[in-house]
Parts: C-alpha cells; structure tokens; sequence
C-alpha cells in the first residue's frame, strides 16, 4: 500500500508544471493508496498543467478526506489555455472513501478532459463521479464494452494496446508477453481448447485442414 497525508497516488502523487507538465502511457497501479488529507487517487493524486495519461489502469483501495477518486483525485489544470489536462481509455475498479468529493473514477474535476474511460460501480460501491462512465464488474469484464468506446483491444492477438482475458478486465498487451502459451500440437480439440482457456487465452476461429492422400 501507499500511505501519506496529501497528494497521494497509487502511480504518482502530483503531476504538473507551467512548463513541464508529465505524461504516462500504458501503465497501471495495483496498490491500496491510504491518506489522512485530500487528493487521492488510486493512479494519479493531484493532476493540473500539461499532463496527460492514456492507457492506464488502477485496482487499489483509495481513503482520504476530500478530493479521493478511485483513478484521480482531482483535475485541476492551472486556467492557460495552453495548459490542458487528460486522461484517456483508462479504467479503475477499487473502491474510494472519503468525506466529501469522493467518485468511482474521479473525485473532483474542474476542467480536465476524460475520454473513454470507465470505473466498476459494483466492486467501488459508487454510483457516481466526477469523470469516466460507470459500468457494472459484468459490464466491465465484456469486451464490447471497450470496443465500443473505441479502444485497440482484442481477445485474440497481443499487437493491439489492450489485451482481453477470459471472465478478467483488459490488460495491457505488454504484460502478456512473458506468459507462456500452451503448446496443442498433437492434443485432441476438446483437450486443446482446456489447455487455451486454463492458459487465460480466448479461444478464437477454429481451422480445419485435411488431407485426402492415402498413406
């Protein structure tokens, strides 16, 4: 877990800058993010000035007192014109408790653009937010839903930036590429498809090949 008073997050705590801003992409952040103060998110705490985030996902437990998201706290982007803020096609699932200003994916926003994003209602215990799209762990553990919103995303291939498991939210196609894939050669079809899906991977278009020459 992390722990702290204020500004707090599960990946960074505050990013922004009236120069230098910050950017993330293609990561996540898994961790219980625990504080006494305000701006707490199970991602990103505090997110103002030329900051971006795509692709990113959190799973922590988020407490504080005010301003507590269960991916951002809160979005404030410093009122340029030239320092906008956003976060798009992320997700989060834990839950956030707070005193007041407290949402399933953001706790308070005043100005930074969330764009296809998502945060689970049922595993948060939150119906509302200040950003995102609230959608049940059915919902939120079907494929349609993200293809719908326009992510790269599939359950078959590794090369898009979202990957889908079996009955699981997506991850990030990254992360699948250490996991070893069953070898089915030689395996009947009902055992091959046992060995797939035991394996975490979807089953996609079956192929059949023949050959008609006599040994």
């Amino acid at each position: 877990p992390v722990f702290g008073v204020s500004y707090i997050g599960g990946f960074v705590g505050f990013c922004g800058g009236d120069y230098t801003g910050g950017s993330s992409s293609d990561s996540y952040a898994l961790g219980d993010v625990q504080a006494t103060g305000d701006n707490v998110g199970g991602f990103v705490g505090y997110f103002t000035s030329k900051c971006s985030i795509s692709r990113a996902y959190a799973k922590g437990q988020v407490s504080g007192r005010n301003y507590i998201g269960g991916f951002l706290g809160n979005g404030s982007p410093c009122g340029s014109w030239w320092c906008g803020i956003s976060i798009y096609e992320s997700y989060s699932t834990g839950s956030a408790i707070g005193s007041s200003n407290v949402g399933g994916f953001c706790g308070i926003n005043s100005g930074c653009t969330i764009s296809n994003c998502f945060w689970d209602k049922d595993t948060s215990l939150l119906t509302t937010s200040a950003g995102g799209t609230g959608k049940t762990t059915v919902q939120m553990t079907d494929i349609d839903t993200y293809v719908d919103a326009g992510w790269r995303i599939s359950a078959d291939v590794l090369w898009y930036y979202w990957y889908m498991p079996v009955n699981d939210y997506p991850r990030l196609s990254w992360e699948m590429n250490g996991q070893k894939i069953p070898n089915v050669v030689g395996l009947m079809q009902p055992e091959a498809m046992t060995a797939i899906t035991d394996a975490n991977f979807t089953i996609g278009r079956i192929l059949y090949q023949y050959n008609n020459q006599l040994p």
